[in-house]
């Protein structure tokens, strides 16, 4: 926990006072204020980086704190003599941002401890293990009866099948038989008797 604020600055000075800590937030944002398109020089408070920002359409200034993560924490300052911008400082860091370090702390913890309780769950033995066995069994037999009957209706649906070659033999007895029939179409009496003559018709 962070008690007391100590400062380095970007030329590599300290400074421990609180009240040259002030003196010195004045001079970082009163150059701000003067120049408000100027980068002000960062400082450090520890492992965090501290920058000078205006906010709002008023001007107002705040303390842009960043770690080695990419996550900003900011507090407002104020442009006054007595204004005290070294508590502000010290109370985003000892109480902000330390406070959620320690949440995150806790919430990994406890994925730690989740972690560990699945990993002996996937390890203990299916209770399903030999219905689902079987299962799989079943259904490679079907699959391979579907690859059976998809099989055989190529077989006999193949385009690609030979034609069937028709014998000189097999042709004569095909032609035979389809000039009897054509035959007995043109002559539907074929007992040999005399047929009556067909009856006028009355007027």
């Amino acid at each position: 926990k962070i008690e007391k604020l100590t400062i380095t600055t970007a030329s590599g000075k300290t400074i421990n006072k609180r009240e040259d800590i002030n003196q010195f937030l004045h001079g970082l944002l009163y150059q701000k204020q003067k120049n408000p398109f100027d980068e002000i020089p960062a400082f450090r408070i520890g492992d965090f980086t501290v920058k000078i920002e205006m906010t709002g359409s008023q001007q107002d200034f705040g303390f842009v704190v960043q770690g080695e993560s990419p996550v900003a924490y900011r507090a407002a300052a104020e442009l006054h003599e007595k204004s005290d911008n070294a508590q502000r400082l010290l109370n985003l860091i000892g109480n902000g941002i330390l406070n959620d370090k320690t949440k995150c702390e806790g919430r990994i913890e406890k994925l730690n401890a989740d972690l560990v309780q699945a990993q002996q769950r996937s390890e203990l033995e299916f209770p399903h293990e030999q219905e689902l066995h079987d299962t799989r069994e079943e259904l490679a037999k079907v699959e391979a009866e579907l690859l059976g009957i998809t099989d055989m209706e190529a077989a006999i649906l193949d385009p690609d099948e030979e034609p069937i070659v028709e014998t000189a033999e097999e042709k004569t007895e095909r032609e035979s038989f389809s000039q009897s029939d054509d035959s007995n179409d043109l002559n539907p009496n074929t007992s040999g008797d005399t047929l009556p003559p067909p009856i006028a018709p009355r007027m």
